[in-house]
């Protein structure tokens, strides 16, 4: 089974029932797939991609092959039947290059002209690539730094009645005052009312962190935590939720490094290719190795050097690649 995902791109992926169940659903099977493929870079950022675009963060124009467009459209008509008595025939097909976002039920998967008179004209969508951090102000003032590989939406127009963000990747928010302040992500939801605080949201970890004020936190299982200034709540895919308070002092990727506890190296040198613009070489022996420790965001060598040399792994490191001894 995984040599089939081994050739898949953006559009095969968006467009696998497993990977869509995957998303919404979780599951053990997937998710292992997954992770095997992720230590490619390449293959790591078409299954981030197809993400955001299943999760309805993100509209790009990606080319579908005639073949598929069949088993697509049918899917699409089931569920405008049921929703709005509309169907699209063969004359308004768009012809390889459509905009793919997803409806919130059955996981369904629904095309959109870039002309379509449904879409929501005040949604605004932020995404930013490897080694890029952008700083967004939100309409009511408002401060996101959304790190690299992440995506922001919210919708402008309606932003007095409702301050909902939705989330993928990490982002530092600082909020104004006010109404209550939703940030969706796959893994929770966080409401607050006007605070600091840092939420990491990436293939299965989940971590929110409170720098001030107050903020709670809702999982998707149904539990709820309320984290005060320093609290900090992290959780993996089949391992406990963890609590620690007053261990927040400040963001460690807004100072430059990044902090890691128990996390495998093949995730570890993912989050390496996220701040730069590297792939990784013969990792298969090394990628389920635990690593807890640091890596500056400043200095590729010092980083390699501060994740590898405590693990005595050698390497080399060849312009953008980095290549396992």
């Amino acid at each position: 089974m995984l040599k089939k995902y081994l050739k898949y791109q953006v559009e095969d992926w968006v467009t696998d029932d497993d990977f869509i169940h995957f998303i919404h659903e979780g599951g053990d099977e997937m998710g292992s797939i997954l992770n095997d493929i992720s230590v490619d870079p390449k293959m790591a950022s078409y299954i981030n991609e197809a993400k955001k675009l299943i999760l309805g963060l993100d509209q790009t124009s990606v080319l579908i092959e005639d073949s598929k467009l069949d088993d697509i459209f049918n899917r699409i008509n089931a569920t405008i039947d049921k929703n709005q008595n509309l169907k699209f025939t063969e004359s308004k097909r768009p012809a390889l290059k459509i905009a793919i976002w997803t409806i919130g039920i059955a996981a369904s998967i629904t095309l959109l002209l870039m002309f379509n008179p449904f879409s929501n004209a005040g949604n605004q969508i932020i995404s930013t690539q490897i080694a890029e951090h952008q700083t967004i102000a939100l309409p009511d003032e408002s401060l996101v730094e959304l790190n690299n590989v992440s995506t922001l939406s919210f919708d402008s127009k309606n932003w007095n009645k409702k301050r909902n963000v939705r989330l993928n990747g990490e982002a530092f928010f600082k909020v104004a005052k006010g109404s209550k302040f939703i940030v969706q992500s796959p893994q929770g939801k966080v409401s607050v009312l006007g605070t600091q605080f840092n939420i990491y949201d990436r293939d299965g970890y989940y971590e929110v962190e409170c720098l001030e004020g107050k903020v709670q936190v809702d999982l998707k299982d149904g539990t709820t935590y309320v984290l005060l200034a320093g609290d900090k709540l992290s959780s993996k895919q089949g391992t406990p939720v963890n609590l620690e308070k007053k261990k927040v002092e400040k963001i460690d990727w807004l100072n430059n490094y990044v902090d890691i506890k128990e996390m495998p190296l093949s995730k570890v040198l993912e989050e390496v290719s996220r701040y730069y613009d590297v792939e990784f070489e013969n990792v298969e022996t090394i990628k389920l190795k635990p690593y807890t420790g640091f890596f500056t965001t400043k200095s590729l060598d010092s980083a390699i050097y501060q994740i590898l040399w405590p693990l005595d792994i050698s390497y080399i490191i060849e312009e953008n690649k980095v290549i396992i001894k």
